[in-house]
């Protein structure tokens, strides 16, 4: 007879193996059912493979499990010891010694409560902002378009892990654009308080909002929190490692390797580019490690073999579905903005796009405000009070980035960088506490409330400018719902509608919302082609040469009326769709 320990230690490689087997036989059952992925028709095994994959990993991971348990150990309590520390790291923000920090529990959290609802006001007034043209591509593509899957990769416009949440927003929320930008939206609003935690357990308990209120107002955070694409998960996931990496005095005492590895994996499912913060991450924190212990070989062996091992075995596990519906990972590791730039190249486009970046993040900031951050920041750097984490993230971010930069030898889209904006307004806060300290002496109410004063009149000027609205990110094309408004009472179920990029995507994506939301095409007698460009752009050559009559502009939009397009053939620059094709694949 089994004891109950024995028959607990075998429930769980049994389980596993069961379940394991039963995707196998699930996936055996049809795995000869293919669907076409890609616009040129390639197909490739999806479901049955992807079942069969899975299964085969859950019986090894049971055989593990079994062997596991002569040890007395097994991998479900590992994963629930791994989460209850993981959980009592995440809480210990609301731990606060009140000696610490003299303002009390009420004062934090109406800090962060404040901080947050200014931050989720500022994104809502924005969130319903024209699509653009990235976030209409993206969901055009990977989500609407069910034919597709969204882990089909053709190229870095898909941001897989953010093209899941948001075709789940899809189909709990509709398809309006503030569900499409709901994940973006909620983990930008996220990161307000979680930059508060982390400056809290930088400062030993001690903060006083700063980062957390320039995190609710700072333009470009709020451009991508309102904006159906991956960065600010991304900058979500980068804060979320330092703050993992960090107990509630500020000591990186015992690292998990498991919930950092899950989440940079999760990460870099979000886009490859996060590669560059986790040089940065893991650069910073093995400095973190060696300045606490003093020995390399306990870096190594704590810290960069178990999280570098977990990460990569975690990344390539979710990248799987994304190898299997993309017949490969060739988009992902040599796509154009991937490929290594020749060195005298790539060396003359580092200071023109360092100038870029800068000049993207201090947007609406205005050169005072920008120079006051900037100065914090050093103040930060230069504190040696505390020998601390602080003084080396931003330094360690820096270098470890830069390095994988320059071993890629790429140049990346500036927005790629955005998660640095956190940790600088993070040292910043830093830097002003010292400053505090030495000689402005302000009590931490005072601050508290005039940082709750200044950020609000912020807010409430760059809401009313209408500023980040007109941010040329990703694409712009304010006026493509008002010619799909235009056009959807024109269309019939033989038209053709051709479009000028950026406005291609935008328009195809109000357009199929306007004829989905009708219902069906109005049919008329004879075909026509719709084509919109823009006043400034040039016309295609043989334009003259068609007999095209000007039915409308909306804005820096021409709206005109033919009778085939096929003349815009391999045109670059342009995208020709049936609208009535919209029902048949809905």
């Amino acid at each position: 007879m089994l004891r109950s320990s024995d028959s607990g230690r075998s429930a769980e490689p049994l389980i596993l193996a069961l379940i394991g087997f039963a995707l196998i036989v699930a996936g055996m059952q049809d795995l000869y059912a293919m669907i076409p992925v890609g616009r040129t028709g390639v197909l490739s095994f999806t479901l049955p493979i992807v079942s069969c994959q899975y299964g085969v990993l859950l019986c090894l991971i049971g055989m593990a499990s079994y062997a596991m348990g002569f040890a007395g150990k097994s991998i479900g309590r590992e994963l629930w010891s791994q989460c209850g520390a993981t959980k009592a790291r995440l809480i210990a923000f609301a731990h606060l010694d009140s000696r610490a920090f003299p303002i009390g529990v009420s004062s934090i959290v109406l800090c962060v409560a404040v901080a947050t609802t200014i931050g989720a006001g500022l994104r809502l007034w924005y969130s319903d902002q024209p699509m653009r043209y990235d976030e209409a591509f993206a969901f055009n593509t990977f989500i609407r378009d069910e034919k597709y899957s969204v882990f089909y990769y053709p190229l870095p416009n898909n941001h897989v892990l953010y093209s899941l949440l948001e075709y789940l927003s899809w189909k709990a929320l509709g398809a309006s654009p503030l569900a499409l930008r709901m994940p973006a939206l909620l983990f930008g609003i996220g990161l307000i308080p979680l930059v508060f935690g982390v400056c809290r357990k930088l400062g030993q308990g001690r903060s006083t909002g700063i980062a957390a209120c320039g995190t609710a107002v700072f333009p470009f955070l709020v451009s991508y929190s309102t904006n159906g694409r991956g960065y600010s998960l991304l900058a979500f996931t980068v804060t979320l490692l330092i703050y993992l990496a960090l107990d509630a005095n500020g000591r990186a005492t015992k690292i998990r390797a498991i919930p950092l590895a899950l989440v940079a994996a999760a990460g870099m499912l979000v886009m490859p580019s996060m590669l560059y913060a986790l040089g940065g991450f893991t650069l910073w924190l093995s400095c973190l490690i060696y300045a606490e212990t003093r020995s390399w070989k306990d870096v190594l062996l704590d810290v960069l073999l178990p999280f570098a091992t977990f990460t990569a075995a975690l990344t390539l596990l979710f990248y799987l579905p994304v190898a299997l519906v993309s017949g490969g990972l060739q988009a992902v590791t040599s796509n154009r903005f991937v490929v290594p730039l020749p060195a005298a190249q790539f060396i003359q486009a580092i200071p023109p796009h360092i100038v870029r970046v800068l000049s993207d993040f201090c947007r609406c900031l205005g050169s005072p405000l920008a120079i006051l951050i900037a100065a914090l920041a050093i103040a930060g750097l230069l504190d040696r009070r505390q020998r601390a984490p602080h003084t080396n993230l931003l330094l360690c971010m820096a270098a470890g980035s830069f390095l994988v930069f320059m071993l890629k030898r790429s140049i990346p889209f500036e927005r790629t960088w955005i998660y640095f904006i956190p940790i600088v307004l993070i040292i910043a806060e830093t830097g002003f506490a010292s400053l505090n300290d030495r000689w402005l002496r302000l009590s931490p109410r005072v601050i508290v409330a005039c940082m709750a004063i200044v950020s609000t009149a912020y807010a409430i000027w760059l809401a009313n400018s209408d500023a980040v609205e007109k941010f040329p990110d990703t694409g712009t094309a304010p006026y493509a719902e008002a010619v799909a408004d235009d056009l959807a009472p024109r269309i019939s179920n033989s038209s053709e509608v051709c479009a000028e990029l950026p406005a291609d995507a935008p328009i195809n994506y109000y357009l199929w919302l306007r004829l989905k939301s009708s219902g069906e095409t109005r049919p008329l007698a004879s075909s026509r082609a719709f084509f919109i460009r823009s006043i400034s752009s040039s016309t295609p050559a043989a334009w003259d040469d068609q007999e095209l009559q000007q039915i409308g502009v909306f804005g820096d939009l021409l709206v005109y009326d033919g009778r085939d397009s096929n003349w815009l053939a391999d045109k670059p620059g342009w995208t020709c769709w049936h609208p009535a094709l919209f029902s048949s694949r809905q």
